[in-house]
């Protein structure tokens, strides 16, 4: 077996201090690991940075305040308008204070108009 074919090991999360290992081929995940061991892969790194910002900030404005919760279709709900917030109403300061989603409609509207060259 080649080295690009040797099986990586990467830390399950699981409990046990990190003993569990998860064997991994690239493009391939071996499923018995569970749902969560692909958060060890080094390519989503910063994928899950972010994830995990967004999740305290979402309970921090949401969940901690509101709490407690009387039934899960309040949680549902709420949780529902807070990302319609997030993503069509907040003022993002980084995008120039505008809504990501309208951020987003303008780059692929910029990105896709036909360019149009001249030739002599």
């Amino acid at each position: 077996m080649g080295d690009r074919e040797h099986p990586r090991r990467y830390p399950r999360h699981a409990g046990g201090g990190g003993r569990g290992h998860c064997r991994h081929r690239p493009g391939r995940w071996d499923l018995s690991c569970g749902p969560s061991d692909h958060r060890a892969d080094q390519r989503s790194a910063y994928d899950n940075t972010l994830m995990e910002s967004t999740i305290g900030l979402y309970k921090t404005e949401l969940i901690k305040p509101q709490r407690p919760w009387k039934t899960l279709s309040q949680v549902e709900l709420a949780t529902a308008e807070w990302i319609d917030w997030y993503c069509h109403r907040r003022l993002h300061g980084e995008i120039g204070h505008m809504p990501p989603g309208e951020y987003e409609t303008n780059y692929y509207t910029e990105s896709t108009k036909p360019q149009v060259t001249t030739t002599n």
